[in-house]
């Protein structure tokens, strides 16, 4: 059995590193990688490894643990044990590895970069635009205003949950469709019209074989 608590302690400074994992011969392995490329997450550590040198370090485990579950309760037992958050006493980011920013606030630093990060080409959302049902959406959920049942109805007139051209994302009408069905009772190859008019179309074939068989935009029978 590998699970447990480990910590990693500087003999000069007796400053203390506690984490845990399900596979403590592993994460010792990762962090000696990290340190010695100088890419390790903790910052505190890292300077402290580059300061000291690997060799004043050492990596040992603290208690093994049969249930995974309780692994992030006793490192945080332990954490508080050493206090190893305070900055003379250890190299601990946050107390609860559940959350690490709880109890913590971004630096001037970080809200700069994070802005950063979502301006321009850099934004995941650069280049999009909101679809009209979408900004009606995001309007009304901003003025904390409730739906009334003609506003609702206008939002999902065109939505994932209807069929045919009222679909979202539907690239046909049912003018098209009607169109299709009677062109294909009139082709020769029949195999050759559904690839041409899914081309066409720029959809799949089978759209366009859901359609023949009016499995897809669907049409109506008017009954007499």
């Amino acid at each position: 059995m590998n699970c447990g608590i480990y910590i990693i302690k500087n003999t000069i400074n007796n400053k203390v590193y506690v984490g845990s994992s399900q596979d403590i011969k592993r994460r010792f392995y990762l962090h000696k990688h990290y340190l010695n490329k100088k890419q390790h997450a903790n910052i505190h550590l890292q300077t402290a490894w580059d300061l000291y040198g690997g060799d004043n370090f050492t990596f040992e485990i603290l208690e093994l643990i049969s249930d995974k579950n309780l692994l992030a309760d006793k490192e945080v037992y332990y954490i508080n044990y050493y206090s190893s958050i305070n900055r003379e006493k250890g190299y601990n980011i946050c107390q609860d590895t559940t959350a690490p920013m709880r109890s913590r606030t971004h630096s001037s630093e970080s809200i700069e970069k994070m802005k950063k990060a979502k301006i321009g080409k850099n934004n995941s959302f650069y280049g999009k635009h909101h679809s009209i049902e979408t900004k009606e959406k995001i309007s009304i959920a901003k003025k904390g205003v409730r739906l009334s049942e003609e506003i609702k109805n206008k939002i999902i007139s065109k939505s994932l949950f209807q069929n045919g051209e009222n679909h979202l994302k539907a690239k046909m009408t049912f003018e098209i469709a009607n169109i299709i069905r009677k062109k294909f009772e009139e082709a020769d190859d029949k195999s050759q019209f559904t690839k041409e008019m899914a081309i066409k179309y720029n959809v799949h074939y089978t759209t366009i074989r859901r359609i023949i068989k009016n499995k897809s935009y669907k049409e109506e029978k008017n009954e007499d």
